[in-house]
């Protein structure tokens, strides 16, 4: 089984993308998540390039140790060794768990990993850092140059250095010829190699260059013409038809088990050796080939030098997967000693399968940001190529799957941005399930709807409750928060009482199945609610409180009496003040609180808390995270239907709440005590 490692660059890469700020303690909290979820390397800035990295690297080096075993002395990176915990120092030879490949360590040639003694499975954050910075500065020693020094004393194990593979770049950008460009490439890494360091090698705009350095494959050189018969009688035959008759054909007989192996065996038998003849050994036909030659002579430069990892970077976004597959398969043919990993955009929406089709030519080694935020369109997405790699090709790879989707929302709250709902595998809407019929298959068989058990990457299988929702969905969701009065079985039971107004506060255990009439009940009230504009797929806590109500099991903590909402304005301060009293009554006492606040709503939650804590203190923990309205009738304008959902949090957990009304006020209030409800409900059943 091939092992892939993985290096996020979420604090690196991440960190450029447009709304992200982190701070050295967003850093830190960041790279103990990734640590904790282990992934091999963790790109965490270039400590020469502004003060907030440069501290950030010296925080963690005072946790530096060395703890942990060292592959030293002339080891050879090859026949698929890793460089990485666990890795295979060569031929095959297991390196131990906690094994770190550094210090003399070559990219080519020579055969024979010393093991460090001290092996330890113990990992630690500083072990998984890298420093990230640039080749040499032109026309200078490498021992001369600042940012390759501040790169030597960062206190990490590994380096990741960029370095131009495009004479584009290198003439146009960098404005240096092309042997000093590669004498940059050999020159640091080879220096850094002496400095005793890891050294992964970045080879920025390697696609764009290997294809002609054009984004958009429309080169005045490679023309149109040209581009369709190099990748369709070149490319296309090579890959693509190994793909059909070795993988597809493979892929239909196999099963999930055995797809992974065939996988990997098609690829490296029929697609590298394929792509690589056609692609770059064929000048004549191919007339972005002075340009190839030289993206490969870049990363021979850097192998010869030392390079432990050579990662092809699809700098500008712009490649297909097939462009990819072949790409790589040729630079893993001419390179056979070398470990190959791939660094992918988002520019064209295709950085996660190109990532995957790097793997299947052969790359080993695989960067990206853990939910895929960077630079301009972002960057791979490595919660959705890890569960790829594991799950559905069975490689072998770092990274705890169980803890995907927690890491994944810490980190998105960590950098303050949303974690999307319908991103794959992590988001809440991955193996959310609206239709009658799609959640009556997945209750009798998930396979039927899901494509894995959302466990294995610690999520959940979630029942979405609307007016499209059959009964099955319904009595899921109701038995997730009252599983004792929800019947195994799909008939009614011979002691269920008697429908009507009397046995709903008394509803039996085991009462509810689909047949119920209580289950219709709700299904009904559902229905009509939804007619008003509610849509409870997006508050949970809200449609809990609607079902209890109408099963006559919702017990009220309070009332409200009456409430006033009062505006000023103008306001000599520009703050939009309102002030709000409110009189609300638990049992016989009774309680008055006014209140202001940057609103009417504002004002009302404040004055609703002060009354309420005076009955209920631990309502001190709760807060209003989240508060969006939505105009349900736009042609109406100002007379328009709202809706209003709010999300509320206490220190354990988060639940969102609806309101509908005429009254954008009104709306907001129902949601608001509804919020406070679902809180006290909760209290009272920990």
């Amino acid at each position: 089984m091939r092992q892939i490692t993985i290096l996020d660059t979420t604090l690196r890469d991440g960190a450029q993308a447009e709304d992200i700020s982190f701070t050295v303690g967003d850093k830190l909290h960041i790279a103990k998540l990734l640590d904790g979820f282990g992934v091999d390397f963790i790109e965490a800035g270039n400590p020469a390039s502004n003060p907030k990295d440069m501290e950030f690297f010296a925080i963690a080096a005072k946790a530096n140790d060395s703890v942990g075993a060292t592959v030293s002395g002339g080891a050879a990176a090859s026949d698929d060794a890793i460089a990485s915990d666990g890795a295979n120092a060569s031929d095959g030879a297991n390196a131990s768990d906690g094994a770190t490949l550094s210090g003399g360590t070559a990219a080519s040639g020579g055969t024979g990993a010393n093991v460090n003694a001290a092996a330890s499975e113990q990992h630690t954050l500083s072990k998984r850092l890298c420093a990230f910075g640039s080749t040499r500065r032109a026309h200078i020693d490498a021992a001369n140059d600042a940012g390759l020094k501040i790169l030597a004393s960062a206190g990490t194990n590994t380096v990741v250095i960029f370095g131009k593979s495009s004479l584009l770049h290198t003439k146009e950008i960098l404005k240096v010829s092309a042997e000093e460009n590669l004498r940059m490439i050999s020159d640091s890494v080879s220096w850094l190699k002496a400095k005793g360091k890891m050294v992964i090698f970045d080879a920025e705009h390697f696609f764009d260059a290997y294809f002609g350095d054009n984004c958009d494959f429309n080169l005045a050189t490679n023309t149109t013409a040209n581009l369709a018969s190099n990748t369709a009688s070149t490319v296309a035959p090579n890959t693509a038809t190994n793909t059909a008759t070795n993988t597809a054909t493979n892929i239909a007989a196999n099963t999930a088990d055995s797809f992974a192996p065939n996988l990997a065996t098609n690829t490296a038998s029929a697609v590298a050796p394929n792509t690589a003849s056609s692609v770059v050994t064929s000048p004549a036909t191919n007339t972005t080939s002075s340009s190839a030659v030289y993206a490969l002579d870049c990363l021979k430069a850097a192998a010869k030098a030392g390079a432990d990892i050579i990662a092809l970077c699809d700098t500008n976004g712009s490649m297909l997967p097939q462009q990819v597959a072949a790409a790589v398969a040729s630079v893993v043919k001419a390179l056979p000693q070398c470990i190959i990993g791939i660094h992918a955009h988002n520019d064209s929406g295709c950085a996660i399968a190109n990532t995957l089709m790097a793997v299947e030519a052969g790359a080993t080694h695989v960067q990206g940001t853990f939910i895929g935020f960077g630079e301009r369109c972002g960057n791979a997405d490595l919660s959705a190529i890890l569960p790829a790699l594991k799950l559905k090709m069975g490689l072998f790879c770092g990274g705890d799957l169980a803890s995907l989707t927690a890491t994944a929302k810490a980190i998105a709250e960590v950098a303050n941005i949303a974690l999307p709902a319908h991103r794959p595998y992590v988001g809440a809407s991955a193996f959310a399930h609206k239709a009658g019929m799609h959640a009556d298959a997945v209750l009798k068989n998930p396979v039927s709807f899901e494509h894995i058990n959302p466990e294995a990457v610690g999520n959940k299988r979630h029942f979405l409750v609307s007016e499209i929702a059959g009964r099955t969905t319904i009595l899921e969701r109701v038995r997730s928060f009252m599983p004792g009065i929800v019947s195994d079985t799909n008939s009614a039971s011979d002691t269920k009482p008697t429908a009507g107004s009397s046995f709903m506060p008394n509803i039996s255990q085991g009462a509810l199945n689909k047949d119920s009439e209580e289950l219709a009940s709700i299904l009904a009230k559902l229905k009509e609610l939804e007619h008003q504009g509610y849509q409870f797929e997006a508050a949970d806590a809200s449609f809990e409180l609607m079902a209890k109500r109408v099963l006559g099991v919702f017990k009220p903590h309070f009332q409200v009496r009456f409430y006033k909402t009062m505006g000023e304005f103008p306001s000599a301060d520009d703050a939009m003040p309102s002030t709000a009293t409110i009189e609300i009554a638990v049992g016989a006492r009774t309680e008055i609180a006014a209140a202001r606040g940057k609103g009417p709503v504002h004002a009302l939650d404040s004055a609703l808390r002060k009354a309420l804590l005076l009955f209920y203190p631990k309502l001190e923990s709760m807060h209003l995270v989240d508060y969006k309205v939505r105009v349900l009738e736009q042609r109406a304008a100002t007379a328009a239907k709202v809706r209003v959902l709010i999300e509320s949090a206490d220190a354990y957990s988060s639940w969102t709440t609806i309101g509908v009304s005429d009254d954008i006020l009104q709306a907001s209030f129902i949601a608001l005590l509804d919020s406070f409800e679902y809180k006290l409900s909760k209290e009272e059943n920990e």
